[in-house]
């Protein structure tokens, strides 16, 4: 692109759009540095993994159009290989990516299963408002999915819960219904 005035018509300015897509950066850091400089200078493999990291749920044909080169599909090819990118669907997700998914998920499923240890698991709605995965209702349920068939979390009947998770009595709470139980029975009544 190049910048001019309008009058007098000067050129004052110029460069390369590397990413049409890119968001504004509050603070900008080395890594940041980094991803532009591959970007502008690295390999087309190199290029790739940088998009897929910078765009998440990127398709190969919008990948092909901000590399501008026909060998993305190979590039792609190389990257699942080396377990870089994980395809879901169309869309190609960085690994990143998807640590991140699987470590705040647990995370909010840990804090919800610790402040209500009686309950099946959290609702998919409320997961769904707390979660800072996916922007979009297709991208969360397909992350849901794919944390589902990872055997990360169980998705039923409208609840989410860690993989295995079954609701349980704390030892204290134990002890209390033993207290109650054992009162009822001495007053002379029965238990349904």
């Amino acid at each position: 692109f190049v910048l001019r005035t309008i009058s007098p018509v000067e050129t004052i300015g110029g460069g390369q759009v590397l990413d049409p897509g890119v968001c504004r950066y509050k603070k900008i850091d080395e890594a940041l540095l980094e991803a532009v400089r591959q970007k502008h200078t690295g390999t087309a493999k190199e290029m790739a993994e940088v998009f897929v990291r910078s765009h998440p749920f990127l398709t190969e044909s919008k990948l092909r159009q901000l590399l501008n080169t026909e060998s993305v599909a190979q590039e792609l090819r190389d990257l699942l290989a080396e377990k870089r990118v994980v395809r879901l669907g169309d869309v190609y997700l960085h690994r990143d990516k998807l640590q991140h998914t699987v470590d705040s998920g647990r995370e909010l499923l840990d804090r919800y299963d610790e402040e209500f240890p009686l309950r099946e698991g959290m609702s998919k709605a409320e997961l769904a408002s707390r979660q800072d995965w996916a922007t979009t209702e297709q991208e969360f349920e397909l992350l849901l999915g794919w944390l589902e068939a990872a055997e990360i979390l169980q998705v039923g009947q409208g609840v989410v819960c860690r993989h295995g998770f079954a609701p349980a009595f704390s030892p204290r709470n134990q002890q209390l219904r033993y207290e109650l139980e054992t009162q009822i029975e001495k007053a002379g009544y029965t238990l349904l």
